[in-house]
């Protein structure tokens, strides 16, 4: 909400200061302020880059996908495979994380 997402992660993932993320994007009304939490494909940052961002930095603490409240999916089990088989990562909390996110951030490091 205001920085860039992708920035970020590289920086503090480069000095390995994660130590867990809240996976999810928004759509920001007033920076700061007002904004929707949104399934990851809808919202304004490009979570597709900070996944990558975590897996080239080799991230292997936990990741809580989030979701917009009431919504569920079964994307995730396959997401949590991927993850954890790939790279070591440790997944909870069901929410919206789609497979292809994660298949590709894995395939393209």
């Amino acid at each position: 909400m205001g920085q860039d997402p992708v920035q970020i992660c590289a920086y503090f993932a480069s000095r390995d200061r994660i130590n867990h993320v809240h996976f999810r994007n928004v759509k920001v009304t007033k920076p700061y302020e007002r904004y929707s939490e949104v399934c990851i494909d809808e919202g304004e940052n490009n979570m597709f880059l900070v996944m990558k961002e975590l897996v080239k930095h080799k991230y292997a603490r936990e990741i809580y996908p989030e979701h917009p409240r009431a919504s569920t999916t079964t994307a995730i089990a396959a997401a949590s495979a991927a993850i954890r088989a790939a790279a070591g990562m440790r997944l909870r909390v069901p929410g919206r994380l789609y497979a292809r996110h994660v298949a590709a951030a894995l395939m393209s490091v």
